[in-house]
């Protein structure tokens, strides 16, 4: 029999280590639209190009979502199928897959598919990813590991810190007055993904080390005290560089990881951006 796990392209990463036996990952593309020209988000995105690109076309910009025949695609080339989708406060990815679930029972009544909105998107679905293949790997049965994973969901966390508002402006999600304030004062946001799955704005934080703080403060209140901490960063490696050794200051053995945020996450944390995950106790 074999086994997926599946995740849209929301989650950074393209490969897994050591894939429990008979499982393969897979992840389904989401598309960036800029004026006339669309962006794949796939490991062949250059996504420096698409953020100058954003940055300097004038218009509105969006995001598309999997459809319902590239999630059956997928479905095919498995038995049992895991996947994660990008919180649906977001995103009509979860509507998407469930759509295809209903079209893959509808061929054959027997495959077995978990769909799961994580309310979360980026790092925090690398946790989740990381944990199906650990169950995965322990010969759990389909309905053990749905079981376990959405309990798990439950102790995982994604904070984000951003630099620049200039696409939340364009989208009309934020004021430019506000974002020429926060430009000029250096205001950096802290915010987190809500148990709702909407990114919520927790700190405003004049200068980059208050900044840091208040996520280690965040990640302290959530309960983190040790473990796998995943940070995606949008071209700024010396802050997650930074980021990552005063966690390794407060926390006692730590495990963290930064990796480059892929064209979605990019999109929405814009140039500078960090968005962390991590699990509580």
């Amino acid at each position: 029999m074999k086994r997926m796990i599946l995740a849209d392209s929301s989650c950074d990463i393209h490969t897994i280590p050591n894939p429990a036996p008979d499982t393969i990952f897979s992840y389904a593309p989401l598309t960036i639209r800029i004026g006339d020209r669309e962006y794949r988000d796939d490991e062949t995105l250059n996504t420096a190009e698409m953020l100058h690109t954003m940055y300097t076309y004038k218009g509105t910009t969006s995001s598309a979502c999997p459809s319902p025949q590239d999630w059956l695609t997928q479905f095919d080339s498995a038995d049992e199928i895991y996947a994660l989708t990008i919180t649906s406060a977001l995103s009509g990815c979860y509507n998407s897959a469930m759509t295809a679930r209903t079209m893959a029972l509808e061929k054959d009544p027997d495959k077995k598919i978990l769909i799961l909105d994580t309310l979360s998107t980026g790092p925090e679905m690398i946790l989740l990813i990381n944990k199906l293949n650990e169950y995965l790997s322990q010969g759990l049965d389909f309905e053990t590991v749905c079981t376990r994973i959405r309990e798990y969901s439950k102790r995982t966390h994604l904070l984000f810190k951003l630099e620049t508002l200039d696409n939340l402006v364009k989208n009309g999600r934020c004021s430019k007055v506000v974002a020429k304030m926060a430009d000029m004062l250096n205001i950096h946001i802290v915010g987190r993904a809500s148990e709702e799955g909407t990114l919520e704005v927790l700190h405003k934080c004049r200068g980059i080390n208050r900044s840091y703080s208040s996520i280690i403060k965040e990640m302290i209140q959530s309960g983190y005290s040790n473990g796998p901490v995943y940070i995606s960063q949008c071209m700024n490696p010396e802050g997650a560089a930074q980021l990552k050794a005063k966690i390794e200051e407060v926390f006692e053995n730590p495990s963290v990881t930064i990796l480059p945020s892929g064209g979605l996450c990019s999109y929405y944390a814009e140039k500078g951006g960090l968005l962390i995950g991590f699990e509580s106790v």
